[in-house]
């Protein structure tokens, strides 16, 4: 391109779209109302365990508030904001969470499967959880779709109805959602920030109007603005630290609330509500396996308990329960044939709100707890993560538990019992329930049901595998139990009860870790790689007995009665799939020396080394990259096909004379779009080819020409001859031709990614004032 034809493009651009009074505040006001969108997400962290949610949701509300202010700047109509946010979010969701049911990077029916299945999951969690919960994938998945619905909507009422105050709504019932539900952690910093955000947005929003004020533009609106945002801040800070240093020193800022609308305000708000630990132990298994959570010096090996889950909707495993007080001395099972356990335990990154123990603990020192009797299990007082560093001292007792003790108990269980851990839920999987009744059929004893369903599993006919995905409807469970026989910890122990519950067995599902490697310090090292779950079932008089369906795993001391040796998983198992027990190697000294086994060459059901190695970030990033750069080549080789498409459409549609003429003339406004003279509704032909006649490339007898006969192929009652339409046609090529001939190199390749061609041509308004002129006023 030519300088001379540079300089005049510029030049035109000013002329043609001269910079919008208040360019910057109008800009600067986009990012205030998007950091209201952010403060709002930030919130949240009320409700949740930890904050590892904030990088998914902060992320979303930055991509959708961009793609809303491009669209809108564009002058494109709102629902192609949201068609491509949602395509977007739809891409990057399956590129970074679901790649392997994609197909070359774009979702598939199992993608949509997976998506589903988590959005269930969630319901099913929101409905029993109270804050702090843990952070459900579900969860997340439901927070971007909100968020970005939120951004685009916050968008819309700013700068299109011009709803400037009430745009914070939408992000504001995002902060009330979190303040109704959330705990009373990070109260006055999540307020305090919302809070400055909002009042920077409407500090912006004020900037603006003033901005694009006629009496304000003709004086100086950087010296306003300044004085503006220097007294808006000074109210701003003044205000908030009335409202948050102030406020609660008020005679009557502690009272009970008239109306208790936050949850941590109603009555039995003591009561913890557990949101199934087994929604992170993948994450702790594949993506958080080599990080050590705690360490234990124990006079014994143990599986270390978290807690465990006895409500199964058919879904997930939960537990709802009330946590007392833990005294000195809690309730639990007297000294008899029985092993004692002596544990201090060091927290690491463990992130739980459940405090790890060999079951079944009696005593704890060194830290404040809450004691269940029902599940045993412990929990740190407040209901709040553990922080890294805490240190306590348990005593445990395990009853010594053999094959003809369990044999000899009574196939009876307290009503209490039995109502409990035996419900299924109503029209729960037939299939599944006449499945229990083939494994157990002819067993004589409860001990005996029990036994043949973890052999079953340990058949050699399922396989233990980290990279399938965690699914949690009951077409989950039939496809694992009769199709794939493929997963993890999470899916041997849920079918597992599901299964002994249809036997008329009481059964639950704990939730903890294997014991860790055993270190020269003498202590076990745990690490996320040990996260597990495992099955427990009741007998009469002697209480919860845990089996193990999971493949390559086995208690301590529970070879007597389960058959299995001690095992567990071991940091290079993360890369293999185990079907088979191996032989195991013994690690520690001493009596108290445990067995683990040694998967360095674990071996499938046919005989042959197997190795599926779970996808990690990096690797999914770098699918993410392939098919970035694949889209990227592709895209121009679609965008052409498309267009043809699209122009072969057309003119098949043009049955007569004057509709071609039309169609000559779309095709000259998407070229001169090209060149940034976008086409208004508002504009008659003649005066598009005004604007358009000093384009370089463009030639104002041409561009003047066509519009001429789309005027009177439009207007005129008859139709136009072939040869205007021919005319027509020849002036679109030309002017499609000149327009491309000024591009220089990198003009040229953006014009093969532009996409605005495809978009609908804006339909100019006909004023048969331009073509006959205006009655004389003689």
């Amino acid at each position: 391109m030519s300088a001379r034809s540079r300089d005049l493009r510029q030049t035109m651009a000013v002329a043609d779209h001269p910079r919008p009074p208040g360019q910057l505040a109008r800009v600067l006001t986009e990012l205030a109302l998007g950091g209201v969108t952010v403060a709002a997400v930030f919130g949240l962290i009320r409700i949740f365990e930890d904050a590892s949610f904030l990088p998914a949701l902060v992320a979303t509300a930055i991509i959708a508030h961009v793609v809303a202010a491009v669209v809108r700047r564009d002058g494109r109509p709102v629902m192609i904001a949201v068609g491509a946010l949602g395509l977007l979010l739809v891409l990057l969701l399956t590129w970074l969470k679901w790649p392997e049911s994609s197909w070359y990077g774009l979702p598939t029916l199992a993608t949509w499967q997976a998506a589903a299945d988590e959005l269930s999951r969630a319901w099913s969690v929101f409905r029993d959880a109270s804050a702090p919960a843990p952070v459900d994938a579900g969860f997340v998945l439901i927070g971007v779709l909100t968020v970005a619905l939120v951004a685009v909507t916050a968008d819309t009422a700013a700068f299109r109805a011009g709803a400037a105050v009430e745009a914070a709504i939408p992000a504001a019932s995002i902060f009330l959602f979190g303040a109704a539900l959330g705990a009373g952690q990070h109260r006055l910093v999540t307020t305090a920030v919302f809070l400055i955000a909002v009042m920077a947005y409407w500090l912006a929003q004020r900037g603006l109007a003033q901005s694009v004020t006629p009496g304000q533009m003709a004086t100086d609106p950087m010296g306003a603005g300044t004085s503006l945002a220097r007294r808006g801040a000074g109210i701003i800070g003044l205000g908030v630290v009335a409202a948050l240093v102030v406020g609660p020193i008020l005679p009557g800022a502690d009272a009970r609330a008239v109306i208790p609308w936050r949850a941590s305000d109603r009555p039995g708000s003591d009561t913890r509500v557990t949101v199934s630990p087994l929604v992170d132990i993948r994450t702790r298994l594949v993506d958080q396996g080599d990080t050590e959570v705690f360490s234990v010096a124990a006079s014994d090996p143990s599986y270390w308990r978290l807690t465990s889950l006895d409500q199964f909707d058919g879904r997930i495993w939960s537990s709802n329960r009330r946590y007392e007080a833990a005294d000195d001395a809690l309730s639990g099972p007297a000294p008899g044939r029985s092993v004692v356990i002596e544990q201090d335990v060091e927290i690491a990154a463990l992130s739980s709100v459940w405090l790890p123990a060999a079951y079944r603990p009696v005593q704890i020192d060194g830290i404040d707890a809450g004691y269940d009797a029902d599940s045993g299990s412990l929990i740190a007082s407040g209901a709040e993560p553990v922080p890294e560093g805490t240190r306590y001292e348990l005593r445990s007792v395990q009853p010594t538990i053999t094959q003809d003790i369990l044999s000899e108990a009574a196939a009876t269980a307290p009503a209490s019992i039995a109502t409990t851990y035996t419900a299924l839920p109503e029209g729960f999987s037939t299939a599944i329930q006449t499945l229990a009744g083939e494994i157990v059929a002819g067993a004589t004893t409860q001990y005996e049901k029990a036994r043949r369903l973890q052999d079953w599993f340990q058949s050699g006919q399922f396989t233990y595998d980290l990279t399938v995905m965690s699914g949690h409807s009951a077409n989950d469970l039939e496809r694992f139990l009769f199709e794939t026989k493929t997963g993890y910890c999470e899916q041997f122990a849920g079918a597992y009860a599901a299964l002994a519950r249809s036997a008329g067995l009481p059964a639950r599902v704990a939730v903890g870790f294997t014991p860790g490697e055993l270190g020269d310090d003498d202590r076990y090292h745990v690490f996320g790689y040990n996260a597990h779950a495992w099955p427990e079932v009741y007998f009469d008089q002697i209480g919860w007995v845990a089996f193990e369906p999971t493949p390559g795993r086995g208690a301590p001391r529970a070879n007597s009665y389960t058959g299995l040796s001690p095992q567990q998983a071991t940091a290079p198992e993360l890369s293999t799939s185990t079907t088979s027990q191996s032989s195991p190697t013994t690690v520690g000294g001493g009596e108290t020396a445990t067995t683990l086994p040694d998967f360095g060459s674990d071996l499938s059901a046919t005989g042959a080394a197997t190795s599926t190695e779970p996808r990690s970030w990096t690797g999914r990033f770098r699918a993410a990259a392939v098919v970035l750069v694949a889209a990227a080549a592709l895209w121009p080789l679609g965008l052409l096909g498309l267009r043809g498409a699209l122009r072969r459409r057309k003119r098949a549609r043009a049955v007569d004379a004057s509709r071609r003429v039309v169609v000559a003339w779309d095709d000259a406004v998407a070229a001169i779009d090209l060149v940034g003279l976008h086409s208004h509704p508002w504009e008659t032909p003649a005066e598009l080819a005004r604007r358009a006649a000093r384009a370089p490339g463009v030639e104002a007898r041409v561009i003047n020409g066509l519009a001429g006969m789309v005027t009177y192929a439009r207007y005129a009652p008859e139709v136009v001859d072939d040869t205007t339409a021919e005319q027509a046609e020849d002036a679109a090529r030309t002017i499609a031709d000149g327009v491309r001939a000024t591009f220089d190199r990198s003009q040229r390749i953006r014009s093969w990614y532009d996409p605005r061609p495809l978009w609908p041509t804006p339909r100019t308004r006909i004023d048969i004032r331009e073509q006959v002129g205006t009655p004389s006023d003689d």
